[in-house]
């Protein structure tokens, strides 16, 4: 028995011997290639064909121009697949294969999903290897492989349902297997490296998948195999990627074009990628680095977990950096499908965390180059965005959190925002909560386009913001606290710019903390405002369209050093028209006033009255000499300046308070009115006098006027004595009267002191086009401190180089001692002047005293000769020397022959060394 079963044995091994001799043969191996063909093209349903095949039992196989055609479509053909194995292949009989390497070279893989297919051609044929649909008694191969080693490889991929074609080149990749199932579909790699890869994407049609209505009808008895990659370690090195959407035309705006570009020079290092059937990836990237073909740089990409599902991108702890960027973050996109992913458009949405990243304009621009004509990035392209905080939304609508933001040295925020439709940023919605807000205006002016704060913000300097500003960009409200360098407000304001700042309207309240209206204005006679205002109905921000119902309260009031407290203005401004009331109660300043004031034409209206109970200038820093008055005004007149004043002044009841005296106007009225041919009235009147003017004139020019007459007229002594007058633009010709009933001491508020007039008229006419004037004076009661003038009564004239003057006083007290009449003559001739002084009886011991004098010019200045016309002093007759001469001019004068005498006593005058006589 025991020689039968070792002969049955040995027969056995004899067989093994022969069968492994036989399977080297190659007849041998080629009938086997043969038949290994043609039981895969039954099993497949495909056309496989093998060109030559090398067996070992042992060692493995060698297929050259192994190729399967499914369908008429070539799905395989490999020039040279050599499979090295690792178990012999005599466990096929047990339904397993172990495979240590799988070699692959010079090879072309061709899938393809047709329309209305639900799996792949390579997806039907794996199924078709991992199970026998006929036999379902069948065991299906058990494969298990360890390596795979790729050169020259190009597969496509082609989705015909979704428009979309795949298209890979591989010079050189390796993987390491742990673990295959084909039946399930289930790949787990240890690594995988590519070396120059190539992916190419084409979008060549709709995507009839996300079409409505249409469904998959999937069959009944369809094999479930859901494809599932992990790999532990993935390298990319040197790689190339392009995707083009052939329905869609190459932008022609520059910059980055999301459906046609190309990124070159990729690495990319990543652990613990997953891939399965649901179009979902997971990964843990350690690096990753491209060149975009227009020169953009992505010098690193680190992403801790990377998830990607076909709804859904999830990264965590994101460090990117670019040429002019660094972005650390984690976020999450949301979007219905990957063709939303990659054009990036509104329907993504996005959940992201960002710490200490920087964006660089530049880099934003070419992202998305549909910004590049925005008024904002065209003014800002050369910045850079500092930023940290979460973000929640979509690229034209998002929302953001524990925002701090900084673009260069020009602005500082901190806060929460929302944003709506920010690639219209004109329309764009914007809600900001501001915790901090650091920037000037003239910075903000350089960031936002077509913002034209006026000039005076600019003096603002720097400030701080803290508060809510919701709205457009030409339509907000803002609400908070800026701290300037030159104070402080509060406001909570509405402000819609849209049809620009002549037709803004606002509303709202404001107020002023210790603000500097000195350097506001540049005006040094201010200081610091303690000021609230509320504001409705308010429209245009210039002087001339400005309308608003208006109720401010003015705390304090810095004004030449003196600091006003509690007044309120309550009103209604229209184009530089106030109507309404202003009232102070200050110590120093207690005024009342209601009225309009309207500055809308060319000449301000004013219609108002107004109650001082008390004004001290003096107190108010406004007069240095103790001054104050109350007094109540009515005020109707039209007037831009004193000269075309039309209309009417009343006041009541003035008391003026100087220096310890007390002055009185019990009434005053001024009444200004138009006449015809440009000719105009002027009536002065009060309880003590009365002013008329008529004609036309220039009140502000009444001294130059008669500067200009006299410069004219006798142009020598005025070049002598320094009246110069400035041009007359246009002729004056008007006439004037004065009549003061008792001037009492009111002259003394012009600072002409001991002057008092009673009764006194005068009257005249001024022309500045003939150079004539002519005035008439009458006195009865003329006083200078201790003298008196009695019956003063002037006459005067001047035309061209020639005048007259006559002066005569009927008595005069001075010197505690009366004087009987004197009387001057003067006549004037161009540059000299005969001046006549008539006296009778002008004192006991001066019984007649006519002298005439005769002054011409002189190089010095004046030459003066004095004549007598009967001198009788002492009741004897005095003669003056006909050779007698005076030179006077300045700081010099000389006498000579100045000698009165009466033959037997003389009087003689003379000079000395120019210091006296």
């Amino acid at each position: 028995m025991l020689r039968r079963i070792l002969k049955w044995v040995f027969r056995f091994v004899l067989l093994v011997v022969f069968l492994l001799f036989l399977i080297n043969l190659k007849p041998v191996q080629s009938f086997i290639a043969k038949k290994l063909a043609k039981s895969l093209s039954e099993r497949l349903d495909a056309e496989v064909t093998l060109d030559h095949l090398s067996i070992s039992i042992i060692d493995g196989l060698v297929l050259e121009d192994f190729n399967v055609v499914s369908a008429s479509d070539t799905v395989l053909a490999c020039k040279e697949l050599d499979i090295s194995l690792r178990k012999s292949l005599l466990n096929l009989f047990s339904g397993k294969l172990f495979i240590n390497k799988i070699k692959l070279n010079g090879s072309s893989i061709n899938i393809v999903k047709n329309s209305g297919d639900d799996f792949t051609n390579f997806e039907m044929l794996l199924q078709k290897l991992g199970s026998d649909k006929q036999q379902k008694s069948n065991k299906s191969i058990v494969l298990e492989l360890s390596a795979i080693e790729i050169e020259d490889v190009h597969a496509t991929v082609k989705m015909e349902d979704k428009g979309i074609e795949y298209d890979f080149l591989l010079f050189e990749a390796y993987l390491g297997f742990d673990q295959i199932e084909l039946e399930s579909g289930r790949f787990l790699l240890d690594f995988i490296q590519l070396n120059k890869p190539i992916i190419n994407i084409n979008r060549f049609c709709e995507d009839f998948t996300e079409q409505e209505g249409v469904e998959e009808d999937l069959p009944i008895d369809t094999i479930s195999s859901d494809l599932f990659i992990s790999i532990t370690n993935a390298i990319i090195k040197e790689g190339k990627f392009s995707y083009s959407n052939q329905l869609i035309e190459k932008s022609k705006i520059g910059g980055f074009d999301s459906n046609h570009f190309v990124i070159g020079n990729i690495n990319f290092d990543g652990d613990s990628l997953v891939y399965d059937k649901l179009d979902s990836i997971r990964l843990s990237l350690n690096e990753f680095a491209f060149k975009e073909e227009n020169g953009r740089n992505l010098k690193k990409f680190s992403i801790s977990r990377f998830y990607l599902t076909e709804q859904k991108l999830q990264l965590e702890d994101v460090s990117l950096i670019t040429d002019d960027s660094e972005i650390f973050q984690s976020i999450q996109l949301k979007y219905p499908s990957k063709e939303h992913l990659f054009s990036f458009d509104n329907s993504v949405v996005f959940d992201g965390n960002f710490d200490n990243s920087r964006l660089d304009v530049k880099d934003l621009l070419y992202f998305l180059p549909k910004l590049k004509d925005k008024p904002f990035f065209v003014k800002n392209k050369n910045l850079s965005l500092d930023w940290s905080g979460h973000i929640l939304g979509k690229p034209n609508n998002f929302i953001g959190n524990d925002i701090s933001i900084k673009i260069g040295n020009r602005l500082s925020l901190d806060g929460t925002m929302s944003i709506k439709n920010i690639q219209d940023i004109d329309n764009a919605l914007v809600n900001f909560n501001i915790k901090n807000l650091n920037s000037s205006v003239q910075l903000l002016r350089d960031i936002i386009p077509n913002f034209n704060a006026p000039p005076n913000f600019d003096k603002l300097g720097k400030f701080n913001f803290q508060g809510k500003f919701n709205g457009f960009i030409k339509d907000f409200v803002a609400y908070g606290k800026l701290n300037s360098d030159i104070g402080q407000a509060e406001m909570d304001m509405r402000l819609d710019l849209k049809q620009g700042t002549n037709n803004a309207s606002y509303s709202g309240e404001m107020s002023l903390v210790n603000f500097d209206l000195q350097k506001w204005t540049d005006n040094p006679n201010f200081g610091k405002i303690n000021f609230y205002t509320q504001v409705s109905e308010g429209k245009g921000l210039t002087g001339a369209n400005a309308e608003a119902d208006l109720t401010a309260r003015v705390n304090s009031l810095e004004l030449k050093g003196y600091a006003y407290e509690d007044f309120v203005i309550d009103g209604k401004i229209k184009n530089n028209n106030f109507d309404g009331s202003f009232t102070i109660h200050d110590p120093n300043l207690d005024v009342v006033f209601n009225g309009q004031v309207d500055l809308t034409q060319k000449t301000p209206f004013f219609n108002f009255n107004s109650k001082i109970n008390n004004l001290d200038l003096t107190a108010l820093n406004l007069s240095k000499t103790p001054l104050r008055f109350n007094g109540d005004f009515d005020i109707n007149m039209l007037a831009s300046s004193i000269d075309d004043l039309t209309g009417t002044i009343a006041g009541n009841d003035i008391n003026v308070f100087r220096n310890d005296t007390i002055y009185n106007i019990k009434e005053l009225k001024i009444n200004s009115r138009d006449l015809t041919n440009g000719q105009k009235s002027l009536n002065v009147k009060s309880d003590f006098t009365e002013i008329n003017i008529e004609g036309i004139y220039k009140i502000s020019n009444f001294g130059n006027s008669l500067k200009k007459l006299f410069e004219v007229n006798y142009a020598y002594p005025a070049e002598l004595l320094k009246i110069h007058a400035k041009e007359i633009e246009e002729p004056e010709a008007y006439s004037f009267s004065l009549d003061v009933t008792d001037s009492r001491n009111l002259f003394e508020l012009l600072n002409v002191k001991d002057v008092r007039l009673q009764n006194f008229k005068a009257k005249g006419s001024l022309d500045t086009e003939n150079n004539e004037l002519d005035f008439a004076v009458n006195g009865p009661l003329v006083q200078v401190k201790d003298m008196k003038f009695m019956d003063v009564q002037i006459l005067a004239n001047s035309k061209g180089q020639r005048g007259d003057i006559l002066i005569n006083l009927d008595s005069t007290y001075a010197f505690n001692r009366g004087f009987n009449p004197i009387e001057i003559q003067a006549k004037l001739k161009k540059d000299t002047a005969s001046i006549l002084l008539s006296t009778f009886q002008i004192q006991d011991s001066i019984q007649r005293f006519d002298i005439l004098t005769e002054v011409i010019p002189h190089e010095k200045g004046f030459e003066v000769h004095l004549k007598d016309e009967g001198i009788r002093i002492f009741g004897r007759k005095w003669k003056l020397n006909p050779d007698n001469k005076i030179i006077i001019g300045k700081n010099y004068h000389q006498i000579e022959h100045f000698v009165l005498t009466d033959a037997n006593r003389f009087v003689e005058l003379y000079g000395i060394d120019d210091n006296g006589i």
